[in-house]
């Protein structure tokens, strides 16, 4: 299997090129200082190459790529936000291409990311998200879509997570049953 990663925000996924595998990892980032990470594959898209698609249109909802970085202003002068995404666009489908991509898997917190997560998935290429310690410390917990408010939990309604019925474990962490050991102590 073909494994595209976006090393975009998380260095935890560095290690999965070192790994005795019949999976080949490649990797791809707009983050200079993961040049130099001694990875097997690594393609690097460099945002400062956008203007040359500053008349095409996007064909994801470019909004949603980069809605943080538009509330925080912290997206470069040099070029629109909606052209930055045609460019990242562009990227993921050479990459996905070029290597054969079978699988995506990205932390799903930057704009590059969720680029590459839709773009992905637009061209039927199955995704994986990936956040460290999401719900507990020294793990990773992933989701097929994002992380979140973009995870599939969040698509869940809340009656249908209250439909459930806990588990014997879950009971014991209770907040009554917590209040009433710490009274006891």
């Amino acid at each position: 299997m073909n494994v595209g990663i976006i090393l975009d925000y998380f260095k935890f996924f560095v290690p999965f090129s070192h790994q005795k595998t019949l999976h080949r990892y490649c990797f791809t980032t707009t983050r200079s200082r993961f040049r130099n990470a001694h990875v097997s594959v690594l393609d690097y898209c460099n945002p400062n190459n956008a203007r040359t698609f500053h008349s095409q249109s996007s064909k994801g909802d470019w909004r949603h790529y980069f809605k943080t970085a538009i509330k925080l202003g912290s997206l470069q002068p040099t070029s629109s936000a909606e052209t930055l995404a045609v460019l990242y666009e562009n990227h993921f489908e050479h990459f996905i291409s070029d290597h054969h991509i079978d699988l995506l898997i990205a932390g799903g917190t930057t704009g590059f990311e969720r680029c590459g997560l839709a773009t992905s998935q637009r061209v039927g290429i199955k995704t994986l998200c990936m956040w460290e310690g999401f719900f507990r410390p020294n793990t990773i917990t992933y989701d097929r879509k994002g992380m979140n408010a973009e995870s599939e939990f969040c698509s869940v309604p809340f009656e249908t997570m209250l439909s459930h019925i806990p588990s014997k474990k879950f009971k014991q962490f209770s907040p009554s049953t917590l209040t009433n050991s710490r009274a006891v102590s």
